[in-house]
């Protein structure tokens, strides 16, 4: 609200372009029959359900289109599955995702996203809880990240480690630095963790 509000007492709330919200931030977007090489690359949208339940009115062959009779959705963490039947028989199903090894790729790439952001699973689904939008349950969440994202980073990281130690084997001198810490459970010095680098 403006700061005008009061102490002006012919403030019209109406006029103020400080008091209206609007999309400021638009971005021309054209659809493109090109294909993205990826869903990882493919754009995403927050679509609302009575949005979405404008598309299932009508029979969405375009032979028919008659009346849609029985919509019926199922929810696979943040997918959402809408079969239809229409007064003239037909039957049709519809996915807000692309399915990856017989999962939702949405409930992947946003168990990707929090690990690889680097933030928790409580902080997505508080989000989710207040956008009151459903998302993947916390023990898929977990599962995904044991047995798709876990191999993932250490694949990667290792791969990485050996292009590093390729690259300081061409090199005649480095020049090495390093630093320790003690600091074990209880309090206990037993154990260190030593850390080095090439500080060039």
């Amino acid at each position: 609200m403006s700061d005008h509000a009061g102490d002006d007492p012919d403030y019209d709330p109406a006029t103020d372009t400080d008091s209206t919200l609007s999309d400021c931030d638009e971005v021309e977007y054209t659809c493109t029959p090109t294909v993205p090489q990826s869903v990882a690359e493919e754009q995403k949208f927050l679509v609302f359900e009575n949005s979405l339940a404008e598309l299932f009115v009508r029979c969405p062959k375009p032979t028919c289109l008659s009346k849609v009779i029985s919509p019926q959705k199922s929810l696979f963490g943040s997918r959402l599955i809408v079969r239809t039947r229409c007064a003239a028989g037909c039957s049709s199903t519809w996915s807000s995702q692309p399915t990856l090894n017989k999962m939702g790729a949405g409930n992947l790439l946003l168990s990707a996203a929090v690990l690889f952001s680097g933030n928790t699973y409580t902080k997505l689904h508080d989000i989710a809880d207040h956008l009151n939008m459903p998302i993947v349950g916390e023990t898929q969440f977990y599962s995904i990240q044991k047995r798709y994202l876990f191999p993932v980073v250490n694949e990667t990281w290792l791969s990485m480690q050996i292009a590093i130690l390729d690259g300081l084997s061409t090199v005649d001198r480095i020049v090495m630095s390093g630093d320790g810490r003690c600091d074990s459970p209880g309090h206990c010095a037993k154990y260190m963790t030593y850390t080095q680098f090439d500080i060039r």
